[in-house]
């Protein structure tokens, strides 16, 4: 899916908050640090293995070292891979995922977005009970351009040796970052990941800023109170 004409991301009022406003200023935090402790936090590792993910980290092994024939006699019966090698490339694959989730989770930072502005929990739960505001971003300029949208499921990703050893798994680390459990689907989410690793804080960007009160969707708001059975006094 392509990324919307707009994203954006509800604040309450305060002085940080209205300092990123003038400043233009986005925070990037570590993914760690999200408060659904189920967000990022679930590492599945697929140890069901098949003869493409083991001619994967062979031919990986072998490339990188240069002895394919030592290897292919020490790992290799009658053309297939052999137990002891299995149990080498899962020792060696949940070691590398390991190392680059901690890296994915702690160390790269993460701004998370919505494709909505009139969702009434979120305003209850990111704006301070509707008090806050609601900042609109231009989706063609950068960073915002770049938005990855989240994928709701309640099948966490099983992470695969394969790729981790063909070409460092990253499309695999990214699904990590990029899933959440179901019932978070209403938020609507799109996140975007600093192309720096170790930098978190805030971001200058060129984006338009517009503050959004409540009172504004006033009528978008009260489409949705109807659909409850309730309405705006």
């Amino acid at each position: 899916m392509s990324v919307p004409a707009r994203l954006y991301k509800y604040q309450p009022f305060g002085a940080q908050t209205l300092e990123n406003l003038k400043e233009r200023n986005l925070w990037f935090s570590a993914a760690a640090r999200f408060n659904d402790p189920y967000d990022c936090a679930l590492t599945i590792f697929k140890t069901e293995l098949g003869q493409d993910d083991l001619r994967a980290a062979f031919d990986y092994l072998a490339s990188a070292t240069g002895e394919r024939e030592s290897l292919s006699a020490r790992f290799m019966v009658n053309g297939q891979f052999t137990d002891e090698f299995r149990r080498v490339v899962i020792g060696g694959s949940k070691n590398a995922i390991e190392d680059r989730a901690r890296v994915q989770l702690h160390e790269r930072g993460v701004a998370c977005l919505t494709a909505t502005n009139t969702d009434l929990l979120m305003w209850a739960h990111y704006a301070d009970g509707h008090r806050g505001f609601c900042l609109e971003f231009d989706c063609a300029w950068e960073p915002f351009s770049t938005a990855r949208q989240v994928r709701y499921t309640n099948d966490f990703p099983r992470l695969s040796p394969g790729p981790i050893w063909m070409d460092g798994g990253g499309e695999q680390l990214d699904a990590l970052i990029l899933t959440k459990a179901d019932c978070w689907r209403y938020e609507q989410e799109w996140r975007l990941f600093h192309k720096v690793y170790s930098h978190l804080g805030d971001v200058r960007h060129r984006a338009q800023a517009v503050e959004y009160h409540i009172s504004q969707h006033l009528e978008a708001l009260g489409e949705r109170l109807q659909s409850l059975g309730l309405a705006l006094s």
